[in-house]
């Protein structure tokens, strides 16, 4: 016959199997407390399957914990389904959030990319420009008498549109490498 054991903060008793006679030790409260809570049914089985532990190993049960994480606006069928028996109509609040999000973020995005396509475009104007004005100049001064200083100041211009053109190409690859990557 099982050994009765109080429920430390009720008062309420329980009945404990064969192995756990004696005193309920106090790292054991939590337990007790959660196996009171449950019907007696389960807490039957609980017991019937303490019972088939031989006493010997019952010092070194092994617990396991599963946790999941999901990466997305919605959690799998199986959570919404839950969700949906504890509050109806969530399933479709959660939809209609996700998407209101989804074209959120899509609009941010379109946004950012013609951002992005106007700046490089005016940048562009600005370097022909400037390559423009600094090659004239450079033809102007060599055509007036001052070929060394024409020479140096085209040289320049060339020199610094080239250097800026090869970086913006590193930066450009770079920039799509990481995107490959998922970074």
């Amino acid at each position: 016959m099982p050994e009765k054991e109080l429920k430390p903060d009720e008062g309420q008793i329980i009945e404990l199997p064969p192995a756990f006679k004696g005193k309920v030790p106090q790292s054991a409260a939590p337990a007790v407390r959660e196996l009171a809570g449950l019907s007696s049914k389960d807490r039957a089985q609980v017991f019937k399957a303490f019972n088939k532990v031989p006493a010997a190993q019952l010092g070194h049960v092994q617990v396991s914990h599963t946790q999941t994480f999901v990466s997305g606006p919605l959690p799998p069928a199986a959570e919404l389904e839950r969700y949906e028996k504890l509050s109806p109509g969530i399933t479709a609040k959660l939809v209609a959030m996700a998407e209101k999000q989804q074209s959120h973020r899509m609009g941010l995005e379109t946004t950012v990319i013609h951002s992005q396509t106007s700046q490089s475009a005016l940048g562009q104007k600005l370097a022909f420009a400037m390559g423009i004005l600094g090659i004239g100049g450079a033809i102007f001064l060599s055509w007036i008498g001052h070929p060394t200083v024409g020479g140096s100041i085209g040289t320049a211009v060339i020199g610094t549109l080239a250097i800026a053109f090869l970086l913006g190409k590193a930066d450009e690859k770079k920039s799509r490498e990481k995107k490959m990557r998922g970074e």
